[in-house]
């Protein structure tokens, strides 16, 4: 049960730095507003797991 906790786990972190890599990406590209609105939508979509 640890070890299923443990993948699950890293699962979710590799999740969330994908989600900030593709955040700091946008970042360049998008106004700030964008931004900080792409930035809750990724926060509220990972949360909500």
């Amino acid at each position: 049960m640890r070890r299923i906790v443990d993948v699950s786990f890293d699962n979710v972190t590799v999740d969330v730095g994908a989600r900030v890599a593709g955040a700091a990406q946008l970042l360049a590209s998008l106004g700030r507003n964008e931004s900080v609105a792409f930035m809750a939508q990724a926060i509220n979509a990972t949360m909500g797991k």
